[in-house]
């Protein structure tokens, strides 16, 4: 019971900072958001066959250089970080293109609607179908 509790704790309070940072990504790193943004407007497809490919093959070298030890296992998180920075990235192009579509009349910055749209968008990772 304890064990659950614990696990739906660990959720609630990830997908609180998750959703801050998916949100405050679009104004700190506009221009690569921007470049992220246009790459998966135009080929979806192609963009996510890229990025399923790429955590593949960098999940399976990660993994192996875990294996070898201290320096591996230190090669292979960093390897690890560098893919859930581009995960971020990739993550903050779709909420910036889900928040336009969402709110198509916005004014000013557009930081509620962003914490919203973010906040919409792990919401609707979690659900289980």
């Amino acid at each position: 019971m304890n064990e659950s509790i614990g696990v739906i704790l660990i959720i609630f309070i990830s997908s609180i900072t998750l959703s801050s940072l998916l949100a405050t990504l679009i104004y700190l790193i506009p221009a690569r958001v921007k470049h992220t943004r246009h790459t998966i407007e135009q080929a979806p497809g192609r963009a996510f066959l890229i990025g399923l490919v790429n955590m593949l093959f960098f999940g399976v070298l990660a993994a192996i250089f875990a294996n070898g030890g201290d320096v591996g296992g230190l090669i292979g998180v960093i390897i690890l970080l560098v893919l859930g920075g581009f995960a971020a990235i990739g993550l903050s192009s779709i909420v910036s293109t889900l928040r336009d579509r969402l709110y198509p009349d916005l004014q000013g910055s557009g930081m509620k609607a962003a914490v919203k749209t973010a906040v919409l968008l792990i919401l609707a990772t979690l659900t289980p179908f």
